[in-house]
């Protein structure tokens, strides 16, 4: 019996592995054959091979706007296209849609799935430039996603109805689907570490997930005489046009305002060994699966009153919503969780209950499967 010939395309193979793994196992248990396309990672690639996914590289940058490299990755995907002749192509983010959307056209795929995990930098970003790019993504938008063998993936109900009501695609061809899911066999809790309270925030470095934010509120957190131990952790996203340089981090550490960690390889761990886990984002987010993975964890969580943030948060159950960009909202609610241990035990067993009710990768895998079979089908 032929099997069914499954590409899933995302911009960096560390962020398929990462957030899209479980996905390609489950299709892969499924009968489908699996193939991946994405910049590539030496150490990754063998680990995706094992696995018995197929691994096909594309040169992606999700800052370039040199038009020569794009073309190049156009033409790149094109000729994958054609060759493996997909019966299904999942794009995730802006530039595989985009770029995988016109070769799908070009070759005639069968079904054709766009997954949008946060509308990101070009729905956020402001200036005149800016302004143009976002009104280029929408008219490719609408034009690549008119087609009746094209479903989208939303993670949260405000940017499913942004799309709507640009006419990109309608409700009927639409899913939500809350986040990649979380493994909680992988992310589980544990009782409060002794010492002074830690609070984690854990991202990419970018100044979109509010680390400057962040920042200012341990200053004023420092200046009230509030005791607790702040960590950052997370790698400096230089392919990110709003990226932190790491002079300035490191110039964060040495002071003693916060410390920087890097990259951690444990984030499991990272948060079992934390008391609070904070992310002041106003980036255009999905659901945020640093979020999902300290709800699973039982960590109370603070942070902003924004969709996807409040996908995975309701205010005064499992954490505290703030206004974005603001410090002083973010200060006060960080020293009302450092100061009462029963609420963030609280919090962080509702935490849990919600991450294991709502977002637990099994059932996010198999409402995905769901949505091919319902384009393969239509």
């Amino acid at each position: 019996m032929k099997k069914t010939k499954l590409l899933i395309v995302v911009n960096e193979l560390w962020f398929f592995y990462s957030h899209r793994l479980p996905l390609a196992l489950g299709a892969l248990k499924e009968g489908f054959d699996v193939y991946i396309i994405a910049n590539g990672d030496k150490d990754l690639e063998k680990k995706v091979s094992s696995l018995g996914l197929k691994f096909r590289e594309v040169p992606f940058s999700r800052s370039s706007i040199n038009p020569f490299k794009e073309f190049r990755v156009l033409i790149s995907l094109f000729r994958i296209y054609r060759k493996i002749a997909p019966d299904i192509t999942h794009h995730v983010t802006i530039k595989p849609i985009i770029y995988g959307g016109i070769a799908a056209r070009i070759v005639k795929t069968k079904s054709v799935v766009n997954s949008i995990s946060g509308l990101g930098h070009v729905f956020i970003s402001q200036g005149f430039v800016s302004k143009v790019r976002k009104v280029i993504v929408k008219t490719l938008y609408r034009n690549l996603f008119k087609h009746d063998n094209v479903r989208a993936i939303l993670q949260n109900p405000e940017e499913r109805e942004i799309l709507s009501n640009y006419n990109i695609i309608g409700f009927d061809r639409s899913f939500l689907i809350r986040g990649a899911g979380v493994d909680l066999e992988t992310f589980f809790p544990v009782v409060e570490p002794p010492g002074p309270v830690v609070v984690t925030l854990a991202a990419r470095m970018i100044w979109e997930k509010g680390v400057g934010v962040y920042i200012d509120a341990i200053k004023i957190l420092k200046n009230k005489g509030i005791k607790a131990k702040f960590i950052l952790a997370g790698g400096v996203d230089y392919d990110y046009p709003g990226f932190i340089k790491k002079s300035v981090l490191d110039n964060w550490h040495e002071s003693g305002v916060v410390t920087w960690v890097g990259h951690h390889n444990n984030v499991s761990k990272l948060y079992q060994e934390s008391h609070i886990v904070c992310l002041p984002s106003f980036y255009s987010e999905g659901v945020p699966k640093s979020l999902i993975e300290a709800a699973a964890c039982g960590r109370p969580i603070v942070t902003t009153d924004k969709p996807g943030c409040r996908e995975i948060v309701i205010d005064n159950f499992n954490g505290l919503l703030v206004r974005p960009c603001d410090a002083e909202s973010l200060a006060h609610a960080l020293e009302i969780l450092i100061k009462n241990k029963n609420l963030r035990i609280k919090y962080g067993k509702n935490g849990r209950q919600l991450a294991s009710d709502d977002f637990e990768v099994g059932s996010v895998v198999k409402s995905t499967l769901n949505v091919y079979a319902d384009v393969m089908h239509s």
